[in-house]
Order: structure tokens, then sequence, then C-alpha cells
């Protein structure tokens, strides 16, 4: 009323409206409609902005996860935080544990190539060694286990004897598929 007021008076050339935008709204009299719906506007775009954030992260996450695949010994390799801890498993972000998640070479067969997926099994990171290829995930753009988005592709491993992994520095046949280590082939 005190706002219609003063314009009605304003328009009979009475003088200036003497009203402010913020002691109505503390009034609730004016503008309250319209600042909520500016406040929900600005929550919807600083949701977007989240969104696209977000989306940014998957990507690059999908590109190069903080991880990489190490030989540890002749019957381990281990998966390694490396830059970060992050990696796109099934279309979500997981963590890698900072002592990262070991594979065992039991049951591995010898002068055979097995890709090395990552995987949670309930909220446990785990890495499976198998010899069914990788293909792309046509949602995340991630390297998954051909047939089962729920494995991400982390390296690949040759095993030259049953069981046994084996790295050094003429043979390298342990591979991270993120954040590869150089490795120089010396002849014998």
């Amino acid at each position: 009323e005190a706002l219609l007021a003063d314009a009605t008076s304003a328009s009979r050339g009475a003088g200036m409206v003497d009203y402010s935008y913020s002691s109505a709204y503390a009034a609730g009299t004016v503008g309250k409609e319209l600042k909520d719906r500016k406040d929900a506007t600005d929550g919807l775009e600083t949701r977007a902005t989240d969104l696209e954030t977000a989306d940014a992260l998957l990507k690059i996450l999908a590109a190069n996860a903080q991880c990489r695949l190490v030989y540890t010994d002749a019957t381990h390799v281990t998966l390694q935080p490396y830059n970060g801890n992050k990696i796109l498993i099934n279309g979500s972000v997981q963590t890698i544990p900072a002592a990262g998640v070991a594979l065992a070479s039991t049951g591995l067969l010898a002068n055979t190539l097995y890709y090395v997926y990552a995987y949670m099994n309930g909220t446990t990171m785990t890495l499976e060694a198998v010899t069914t290829g990788h293909s792309t995930n046509a949602t995340t753009g991630v390297e998954i286990k051909t047939g089962d988005a729920l494995k991400t592709l982390v390296g690949m491993v040759y095993c030259p004897l049953a069981a046994t992994f084996y790295s050094n520095i003429k043979l390298c046949m342990v591979k991270s598929w993120f954040n590869r280590n150089p490795c120089d082939l010396y002849g014998s």
C-alpha cells in the first residue's frame, strides 16, 4: 500500500517517491516474489556451472586418470595414485587408496598378454587381469573391458612365465594405460 500511495502521489506530481526497495523487502511488502525468483535463477545458474565443471572433470579423468599401473615384484603389480588419486569407473569418480591397489599374479598363464581392469567390488577398488580386450565407452569416453562397462582399463601385463610379472630395463612387460613411464629398450 505504501508503494502504491507513493506511486499515486508521484503520478499526480506531488514530488519524488521516497521509498527504498530494501526497506520494502524487509517489511515483506514489495519485491519478495521477484527477489525469490532471482535467487532461484541464480541457484539454477550455479548448479548449471557446477554440472559443467563436473562434466569437464569427467572428460579429463576419462582421458587421463590420476594413477599409474606399476611393476611391484614378480608376483604383484600395483595401481598407484599419480598426480592426484581419482579414476573414472562405471561413470563415477572413484578414489584410489593411498597405498594403491595390488594385483597378484596367481593363476596367470605363461606367454600370455593380459589387460588389467579396475572395478568397484562394493566400496573396494579391485583389479583383474584377463585376456578380454578393451573398447571405448561411447557415453564416458573411458576405455573399458569389452562388454563390461563396470571395468576401466588401467594397463597391460605380459607374463613370460606362469604366475610371474616381469619388468626391467631390457623388457617392459608391465605398461600403464594412464601416465606411462617411458621404457627404453636395449639390445642384448
